[in-house]
């Protein structure tokens, strides 16, 4: 049987993660609250399922399959609603970008980059195009750097 968690519990995880990882770190979310995106039948074929919406709270026992939680847009968005507090409590920034959210990760990378030698943090490589289109050859230090797999 799988082991049950509090919403909370999952957020303080991530948390963790990001504190230990990265420090103070800007963490920017896709955002799936505002209708249809291009990315919808992408989602759909490899889920295959829609699942059911889920009042998130942190206090709220997760009894949900992930797969089957994050196949519902809605119960993604309020789990991002919920981590960003948290992230945000623990001095992390967080930015949230209306759909996907690529160009702001990218934009936030080079406003940075104005002051500060910056690590741009992700595995897909439209950020990458991005930022080769984007960047600013005169601003501090831009790298891109793929998230480690485990």
């Amino acid at each position: 049987m799988a082991t049950e968690h509090y919403y909370d519990a999952i957020c303080s995880l991530y948390v963790q993660y990001v504190e230990r990882r990265y420090g103070k770190a800007t963490v920017v979310f896709d955002g799936y609250e505002n209708g249809p995106s291009t990315k919808d039948g992408t989602h759909q074929r490899r889920t295959g399922t829609h699942g059911p919406t889920v009042n998130v709270d942190g206090a709220m026992l997760a009894k949900l399959k992930k797969e089957d939680f994050l196949s519902n847009k809605e119960n993604k968005q309020k789990f991002i609603n919920l981590l960003s507090g948290k992230l945000e409590l623990s001095g992390s920034t967080t930015l949230h970008a209306e759909g996907d959210a690529d160009l702001l990760i990218v934009q936030t990378a080079i406003q940075s980059a104005q002051s500060v030698a910056t690590v741009l943090i992700g595995d897909d490589t439209d950020l990458l195009v991005l930022l080769c289109y984007h960047a600013d050859v005169t601003a501090n230090g831009l790298f891109f750097k793929p998230e480690p797999k485990q």
